[in-house]
């Protein structure tokens, strides 16, 4: 189901906007984090993910589809100009979704080049579905990590009622 851009706004200006909310939430997030316990630290008994983890998982997810999505865009065709069509995803890269890279495909329409899913190779995904999945998976994450360090605080302030 495609989503309908503001008047005048680019594919990329879109996904680099809703990139720039995430980064700027990930530094908020990183500003909390006082020190490599509180880094390290798994709520329910190390049962789950640390902030690190999260993060460390991000990069590892990102590494994969940026290499599949660089190589779509290097073989892609590109327009005179800044393309404003809504990115189109399959119904498979809708279920799967539920930095320079964005800003080179300026002029591409990434509704037409597909790379191999990295983690289901026989399924072919949009360009714009890979962003879409990126940003998705980018923003779940990063509540997760904001999650550990609500749960960390929380851990802390019952140590410290106890002393």
């Amino acid at each position: 189901m495609p989503v309908a851009l503001p008047a005048n706004q680019t594919q990329a200006s879109l996904l680099l906007d809703d990139l720039g909310a995430i980064r700027q939430r990930a530094d908020q997030l990183m500003a909390r984090v006082s020190d490599d316990q509180t880094f390290s630290w798994q709520p329910h008994d190390g049962r789950a993910w640390s902030v690190g983890q999260c993060l460390d998982h991000l990069s590892q997810g990102n590494r994969a589809y940026l290499a599949g999505i660089r190589d779509a865009l290097a073989h892609a065709s590109r327009g005179p100009a800044a393309v404003t069509a809504p990115i189109r995803s399959t119904w498979c890269g809708r279920r799967f979704a539920a930095s320079m890279v964005i800003r080179d495909a300026q002029t591409i329409d990434v509704n037409r080049p597909t790379f191999p899913n990295p983690f289901l190779p026989l399924v072919r995904l949009r360009v714009g579905t890979g962003f879409r999945i990126l940003l998705a998976h980018m923003r779940r994450h990063i509540d997760q990590a904001q999650r550990v360090l609500d749960a960390h605080a929380q851990e802390h302030l019952k140590v410290n009622r106890r002393l």
